[in-house]
């Protein structure tokens, strides 16, 4: 090899040299390439930023709005779980179908609603109902929509009601809160009895009326008695065997123009010996309307007695310590009055009763009319009714006719022709 000459390894390492540039040169160039895109990438993002920014008016929202669905009403059906036998006091499920998610309301036909709920989103409706008292009973459903409109079912679900088989027991009379009532007093009786039975009001032996027992087992009754007097009350089962005996107990009381006494207050009567109330009385020979007589006497002092105007009790009295006593009656309208006072026991018994007296209440003098009395007709002219006697006995008066003795006593005259069945001939009675 000649000096200044290369060899064959120094060629080597120049074509490697060469080679190592070449890769240098072209991963700066890409690396130079990348960098250039994403800055453009980032100028484009600040750009886009920036006009969303300054323009917002260009934004456009998609909304999309779905309607609410259309509800369509039908008639809705109703129909009744084991409608074989309904007693009073059972619950039955009422159930049906109607439109989806509308209002729905079971009620009678004259529009009593008997309950109330929202249909289901399949349709489906339930009710649970009582049946308290006893019938026969139509129910109809009636859907409604929130705009208002409704509609009722087709056809009317008819149930019977039926009395349970309650074994019948004897009702009960509940004590007053008071044994003298104001004439014209509303006075209300209650007591218990079998659920759902009629019972007989029974005042003085007399069915007066009639109430119903409720499911729980109560009944009341109201009731006003326009006259004086002493009354007794009892309730009694109706329509059922052996109803004689299934009755309460009886409630006494006392009706007056005016109480004077309470329950609390009432004289009561322990019998000490025994003595026959005696009355005395100044009656005037002419008493005319508005005049007064005064009566006094003597009667057991540890007994009550009682002034009996024309049958009706009209005032309570305590004798005093040494069995005297006294009274002032007022009379009002022209009639024939008979009184007396008799003496009673504490639980209203009557012990004995004084004479009676008789007298008649002339009109004022300024309201009497004188008429000339036909010769032929001696009754043409004012006469003196007959008068009350005691044991609801009355004397007749000359020129008195059945039908005003009737028109008198406050009965009809059928009614006074039951009362005496040994008159042969109501159109000819005889005074006295």
């Amino acid at each position: 090899m000649g000096i200044g000459g290369r060899t064959q390894q120094d060629i080597r390492r120049y074509d490697y040299f060469k080679v190592a540039i070449g890769l240098l040169l072209f991963g700066s160039a890409l690396l130079s390439l990348l960098l250039s895109a994403n800055r453009g990438q980032m100028a484009a993002a600040s750009t886009t930023t920036e006009a969303n920014t300054a323009t917002p008016a260009a934004i456009r929202a998609v909304v999309t709005i779905t309607p609410a669905p259309t509800i369509t009403l039908f008639p809705p059906t109703l129909l009744i779980d084991d409608p074989v036998k309904i007693l009073a006091g059972d619950y039955r499920t009422i159930s049906g179908k109607a439109a989806a998610g509308t209002a729905l309301t079971l009620k009678l036909p004259n529009g009593f609603v008997v309950g109330e709920t929202v249909t289901t989103q399949s349709g489906d409706w339930r009710i649970q109902v009582l049946f308290e008292t006893t019938g026969e009973f139509s129910l109809v459903a009636e859907s409604a929509a929130e705009d208002g409109e409704t509609v009722v079912s087709n056809d009317l679900l008819k149930v019977r009601v039926e009395t349970p088989e309650i074994p019948l027991e004897s009702p009960t009379l509940d004590e007053l809160n008071s044994a003298e009532f104001k004439k014209g007093d509303t006075i209300t009786f209650t007591g218990t009895g079998t659920p759902f039975t009629m019972l007989g009001v029974m005042i003085n032996q007399t069915l007066f009326d009639a109430v119903q027992v409720d499911i729980d087992g109560r009944w009341e009754y109201q009731a006003q008695f326009p006259e004086v007097g002493k009354y007794t009350l009892f309730a009694q089962v109706l329509d059922k065997e052996n109803a004689d005996a299934l009755k309460s107990s009886a409630v006494e009381f006392m009706v007056n123009l005016q109480p004077t006494t309470t329950a609390e207050t009432r004289p009561t009567t322990e019998p000490s010996g025994f003595l026959t109330p005696t009355m005395n009385s100044s009656v005037p020979s002419g008493l005319f309307q508005g005049g007064v007589v005064e009566i006094d006497g003597l009667a057991n002092p540890t007994q009550a007695l009682e002034i009996v105007l024309n049958h009706a009790v009209v005032e309570w009295l305590k004798p005093d310590e040494t069995g005297a006593w006294d009274y002032q009656l007022a009379f009002e309208q022209p009639d024939t009055y008979t009184f007396f006072v008799r003496s009673v026991d504490s639980d209203g018994t009557i012990i004995a009763h004084s004479d009676y007296v008789s007298l008649r209440l002339l009109p004022s003098p300024e309201d009497v009319t004188v008429e000339a009395q036909s010769a032929d007709d001696p009754c043409a002219s004012f006469f003196a009714p007959g008068e009350f006697l005691p044991d609801n006995q009355y004397r007749v008066a000359t020129c008195e006719t059945f039908s005003s003795i009737a028109e008198r006593v406050g009965l009809e005259i059928e009614q006074l022709l039951a009362a005496n069945p040994d008159l042969e001939n109501p159109s000819r009675i005889e005074p006295g």
